[in-house]
């Protein structure tokens, strides 16, 4: 999550894109007037980093959204921030992991 952005927001943020993704594939919600400005500013903030499809209508009183693949992506990373760094940065740990080995083994023969 950005830098910035109240836990309020955050929390909403987590919900809506949940609840889109474990709709059926395909569904579209959708928000107008009535809905509390919490959730409008959620979705907005995810379809500005490309998480939701937004499609307004004129006069921007009802929108449409529905989930993306950016945002299934982007779920995963908040659900999994840890597992998900891990898997980006697997190949530099396995270089330092032999790196660290490749030392041991040169201590170790050393002081033998």
């Amino acid at each position: 999550m950005a830098k910035g952005v109240s836990k309020e927001l955050e929390r909403e943020v987590r919900r809506v894109l949940e609840t889109s993704i474990l709709r059926e594939p395909g569904t579209r919600d959708f928000f107008n007037s009535e809905t509390p400005q919490i959730t409008v500013a959620a979705v907005r903030y995810l379809g500005d980093i490309g998480a939701l499809s937004i499609k307004e209508n004129p006069g921007g009183r009802v929108a449409v959204y529905s989930v993306t693949a950016n945002g299934r992506a982007y779920y995963e990373r908040l659900q999994a921030p840890r597992w998900h760094w891990f898997k980006r940065n697997l190949t530099t740990i396995i270089a330092v992991a032999a790196l660290l080995v490749s030392i041991a083994a040169i201590l170790v023969s050393a002081f033998d």
